[in-house]
């Protein structure tokens, strides 16, 4: 026994009812199912885990070959129950399920044409006048085969059997509201409006009628034989929901075509896929989007056509634009429970809900479908996350999510004047201490070096081949290590009270209080053995403290003051033990630093290895505290530590060289600043600026102003460029060409020119002497040179801006930038006449 091929279609009129129609047409409730309502009666249906289908009702006297019945649900609140059957023998039945109105009972009517024994391919109801029906027929000689009909006029059928009428029934006849097509065949059709259907018909034609006129199509594709032979996509015609002037249609095969009514001599786009089409269908609740049906395939294709959605007007580049936006998708897949040997047969999309539908298979079986949107994400140049789905009905406001986000960061800099002013960056970085402090310590070395090109060594390369360094006993009881090259790296690492410099202990421990540092005001001063000292910062910040109301954090200060001025430097003493415990329990590293140093006995381990201490402090004391071999090996292993890690704190490490360049490699790695590594790099020798890792990295950041559209931080940071490196060169983007010779108005043709004694401002090309343009507005020649005699692209106080050329890039009309900037304050299209390009709407900047 056959399979019974089912067909679904959804009501028209009530979301929440569909029918199946095979050998019978039933109607059912699509409605929520609990755990307890798994076992159905036979007559529902289980379309998903969630809902089934409650049989409605039923109609099983209209027979006929399941290949070729066709049904439509007419699209009538006031009889939501009203179906059209086609029949394999050309009759239309009428017939009202579920109705409790006389005029047309159960048993239904019949619509009967002339001819009878042919196909009928197609019925469908005019969507706003319902009471018209048209039908696509078999061809005949004697009859047309499209017929709209009138139900209005339609009477009962007095012979069931399907034997043949007689040609000039009155009722019949008199029921013919409109018909067309004699000796072609009509495959199928689709309602345009009230009083206008494409159809298509013969073997070649798509035709749009209205039915107003008798036998007059309003527009038809093709013109011969030989023209139209390709396009033979008759089959499965539909419109758009969402767009009237679009419909789609197949071909015999797999192939599927998209037409515009308003441009209907040639498809708009075609797609082949494997297998035959089967069906196309429309999803209402998401424009823009055609699904389409394959034979023996488990899978269902939904093809995105966004630019035809949008509703754009049809022109000879469309096509191509049309192309590179299209895409396809296959939401059903076998993993949903549908094997290699089921196959999709029937398709429709639920009007109502959001891409919602129900498919039937090869067996026989319905299921619902729920398509998930194809997400669409998108970068602003503001950096903001565009996030595209139909039905959110919600907007997310991602502006706190992005704050921390480096794109966002960096594009506040350099609106903060972030760039190559020292001092602006300590200034913008404020707010970030880690860059704040960098900032500082190249600000320091650039203001101390005395090398007018910048050559910057960090610590390891200051003490390279460290030896001989004076071993002394203070009276702090520690032992301490000195010599030049230590001293010189003491003040890499900010500790330059060390260095016999003007700075002393007492104004670094005045500038650390004045930042309210004051645990490591104490903790430097431990280490430089003045307990005094630190005893008093300890005191001062207590006091402070208290005073802003954090009794609690005073009050530990003052306890630290009071601690230290027990100290003993007997070793195993009470007041060791007793610290050496109390310093487990301290969160503050500087505070922890300072009993740990005190306990140590020489060994500061634990010191050198606390991450939470700040990287300068840790050198400088390993450089006051460590032998020499000691001492390097420190060095050389914090060094690779802060290279791999991209911890830019340790640049006064590595120094702006290779080393250097490898550690802000990996900071640009991890973080995405490429703003500060460029930045970093145009403070030292123009050799580094030419390494390929850093000239991309100007490249790559060039690129991000452009995208913020910051042109005057791009073009400021390509200047300054090449004061540091007069080497670099910067290509050019736009030439100015001669319209007659073709040669670039160049500055050294120009130079050339004022060198023979020629005026400066010259309105004729130097190269061949032919007119420079005209001004579209003032018709004035244009002019090329400067009055001061420099180049003829440097722009400056005598020069005018809007004195210089300007023109559109699509168009090639232009002039006086003056004159087209006072244009365009009230006009969108060109100034020339006859020229139709709307150049302001071109400009990405408007």
């Amino acid at each position: 026994m056959a399979t019974e091929r089912l067909q679904v279609i959804w009501s028209p009129v009530t979301e929440s009812e569909f029918a199946t129609y095979g050998n019978e047409l039933r109607v059912y409730n699509h409605e929520p199912m609990g755990l307890e309502e798994r076992d159905t009666t036979s007559t529902d249906i289980i379309l998903s885990s969630t809902h089934r289908g409650r049989l409605i009702g039923a109609n099983s006297e209209v027979s006929c070959s399941p290949g070729y019945q066709t049904v439509a649900w007419q699209p009538n609140k006031d009889n939501p129950h009203f179906f059209a059957v086609g029949q394999s023998n050309g009759k239309v039945s009428l017939l009202n399920l579920l109705s409790k109105q006389p005029i047309l009972s159960s048993h239904g009517f019949q619509l009967v044409p002339k001819s009878l024994g042919r196909l009928c391919h197609c019925v469908a109801w005019n969507p706003n006048n319902t009471r018209l029906l048209a039908e696509g027929l078999e061809k005949s000689r004697s009859d047309s085969s499209l017929i709209v009909w009138d139900i209005t006029h339609a009477s009962t059928v007095h012979d069931r059997t399907g034997s043949r009428v007689p040609d000039n029934t009155g009722p019949e006849e008199r029921s013919k509201f409109y018909e067309t097509g004699h000796g072609e065949s009509t495959s199928s059709l689709s309602w345009l409006q009230e009083n206008a259907l494409v159809a298509g018909m013969g073997s070649r034609f798509l035709k749009v009628f209205d039915i107003r006129e008798e036998h007059h199509s309003v527009l038809q594709t093709g013109g011969g034989q030989r023209e139209f032979a390709q396009h033979k996509a008759i089959y499965g015609l539909t419109i758009d929901p969402n767009n009237g002037y679009q419909l789609a249609s197949y071909a015999e095969g797999s192939t599927v075509y998209l037409w515009d009514i308003r441009s209907f001599q040639r498809p708009m786009y075609s797609f082949q896929r494997s297998g035959t089409v089967l069906q196309l269908s429309w999803l209402a609740t998401r424009p823009g989007s055609l699904s389409a049906v394959f034979s023996e395939s488990p899978y269902l294709r939904i093809i995105d056509i966004p630019f035809l959605s949008q509703g754009s007007d049809i022109g000879e580049t469309y096509t191509e634009y049309f192309n590179s936006h299209i895409s396809d998708r296959c939401p059903l897949s076998s993993r949903q429970g549908w094997g290699r040997k089921r196959s999709v047969v029937s398709l429709q999309w639920n009007n109502h809900w959001l891409n919602t539908g129900l498919i039937t298979n090869n067996e026989g079986k319905v299921q619902e479908i729920k398509v998930s949107d194809k997400t669409s994400l998108s970068w602003g140049s503001g950096q903001s996350l565009i996030v595209g789905s139909v039905g959110l009905g919600t907007n997310h406001d991602n502006k706190d999510l992005l704050s921390d986000d480096i794109s966002v960061v960096m594009r506040k800099r350099v609106e903060a004047g972030y760039g190559f002013n020292i001092g602006k960056n300590i200034e913008v970085t404020s707010n970030d201490v880690t860059l704040s402090n960098v900032w500082t310590w190249i600000n320091i070395q650039v203001s101390s070096s005395s090398d007018s090109m910048k050559n910057i060594n960090g610590v390891n390369q200051v003490l390279d081949n460290l030896s001989g360094s004076t071993r002394c006993l203070p009276s702090s009881g520690f032992v301490t290590y000195s010599s030049a090259k230590r001293s010189l790296a003491l003040d890499l690492c900010g500790w330059s009270f060390c260095c016999d410099n003007n700075e002393t202990l007492d104004s670094f421990l005045k500038r650390e209080e004045f930042s309210e540092r004051y645990e490591r005001a104490a903790a430097i001063a431990v280490f430089q053995g003045n307990l005094k000292t630190a005893n008093d910062c300890l005191k001062e910040g207590a006091e402070k403290i208290i005073n802003r109301g954090k009794k609690l954090e005073g009050s530990l200060l003052n306890l630290i003051a009071l601690s230290l001025s027990g100290y003993t430097s007997s070793e195993q003493s009470l007041w060791q033990r007793t610290c050496y415990h109390i310093s487990e329990q301290i969160t503050d590293p500087y505070l922890r630093a300072i009993f740990t140093f005190l306990c140590s006995n020489g060994d500061f381990n634990s010191i050198l290895q606390d991450d939470s201490l700040m990287l300068q402090d840790r050198v400088a004391f390993a450089c006051t505290y460590l032998e020499d071999k000691k001492l390097k090996e420190y060095v050389t292993s914090l060094k690779e530590k802060v290279i791999s890690s991209g911890n830019i704190e340790g640049i006064f490490l590595t120094g702006l060289n290779n080393d250097g360049i490898s550690l802000l490699a990996q900071y640009v790695n991890k973080t995405g600043d490429v703003q500060t590594a460029c930045f970093i790099c145009t403070q030292v020798l123009p050799a580094v600026n030419r390494n390929r890792t850093v000239h991309s990295w100007f490249e790559g950041y060039r690129d991000l102003l452009d995208q913020w559209k910051l042109w005057n931080e791009r073009a400021h940071f390509d200047h300054q460029r090449k004061l540091i490196d007069p080497s670099f060169k910067l290509v050019k983007n736009a030439s100015i060409l001669c319209t007659f010779c073709s040669k670039a108005i160049t500055s050294d043709v120009m130079r050339q020119d004022r060198s023979k004694g020629t005026a400066k401002k010259s309105t004729s090309c130097p190269s061949c002497r032919k007119p420079l343009p005209r001004c579209a507005l003032c018709l004035l020649h244009m002019v090329a040179g400067t009055s001061k005699g420099k180049d003829p692209g440097v722009i400056n106080s005598s020069d005018q801006f809007g004195q210089w050329f300007t023109w559109c890039q699509t168009c090639r009309h232009g002039g006086h930038a003056l004159h087209i900037k006072e244009w365009f304050q009230s006009h969108n299209v060109c100034p020339v006449t006859d020229c139709s390009c709307h150049c302001l709407l071109l400009d990405g900047c408007t």
